[in-house]
């Protein structure tokens, strides 16, 4: 299991990075119960929203398990993000989007002056469909393909795109991930051609009892980040989360609830921003069937 171990993550760490501006909405970090643990969620396993971080990590979900979530993330940008998970004969399956749309962008012309021109929109929508599935009992591999429309004001583009990675159930306490996501072609809007925002991700989740604690490596636009957090369980069907990261401009701290009545879930998490930007709050339905 080593040696496999060891193979997978050497290839993900040979593949050509692909740092880049375009489609900025990826890198805003999806789900509740993520958000709230610090975005460190590329080992934690059997949640819809583990395919946004490591497809593999959807691996361990039986029947159907599927969430919906809505951010407001700063003043005038909201994020809709949805993802479904079923198994079949041992095999994971998966589906996810992520839409985003920011309001009242304020156009300038050449000339300096008090009052913008016009008002436009951008918005942007990502599909991913992908699959997970054991290599070894210990060992489970994902893979996803997806397809990026961005359109901002009057302009349009596509990219295709596609994530790899890779879980190791270490021990029943201990589970290492590894993942790359948004592998894929450039966007070209009117004549300015951006790469995508390709993430690295290593990563490892540790249960004690009713407290789970993660922490990630991720290497994203050439800078890398560390990212730190936790979960606990104090009674049945309630959960506190707080979560850290480094070496971002304008955000590290983040925290959260969860709220579980039979198969449903309620999860919120509320992340500050600094340098005069407006909180992000996120909230998300999740079930299972």
């Amino acid at each position: 299991m080593r040696n496999t171990f060891l193979t997978i993550i050497i290839v993900l760490l040979s593949l050509p990075a692909i740092a880049g501006t375009g489609a900025r909405f990826l890198t805003v970090e999806p789900g509740a119960r993520p958000v709230a643990m610090g975005g460190a969620y590329t080992a934690v396993s059997a949640d819809p929203y583990s395919a946004a971080y490591n497809p593999a990590a959807v691996f361990g979900i039986h029947g159907i398990s599927g969430s919906i979530g809505h951010n407001t993330y700063w003043d005038n940008t909201r994020i809709h993000t949805g993802y479904i998970v079923f198994e079949k004969r041992s095999i994971a399956f998966n589906a996810g989007i992520q839409f985003a749309e920011i309001a009242d962008i304020e156009a300038y012309g050449s000339t300096p002056t008090d009052d913008p021109l016009y008002l436009f929109e951008s918005q942007n929508v990502s599909f991913k469909v992908g699959t997970a599935f054991m290599v070894h009992h210990r060992v489970a591999v994902g893979f996803s393909a997806g397809w990026i429309v961005e359109k901002i004001d009057n302009y349009r583009d596509y990219a295709i795109n596609g994530d790899f990675g890779v879980l190791v159930h270490a021990s029943d306490r201990l589970n290492i991930g590894a993942s790359v996501l948004y592998l894929g072609q450039k966007l070209k809007l009117a004549s300015e051609e951006t790469d995508l925002p390709t993430a690295y991700r290593l990563g490892a989740s540790y249960r004690i009892r009713n407290i789970l604690v993660a922490a990630d490596l991720v290497s994203e636009d050439d800078d890398n980040h560390f990212h730190f957090g936790g979960e606990f369980n104090p009674i049945e069907d309630f959960f506190l989360r707080a979560g850290y990261r480094t070496g971002y401009d304008s955000r590290d701290l983040s925290a959260g609830v969860g709220f579980a009545h039979r198969n449903l879930r309620i999860d919120y998490a509320y992340m500050p921003y600094s340098d005069k930007l407006d909180d992000s709050h996120l909230i998300n339905l999740t079930f299972t069937l």
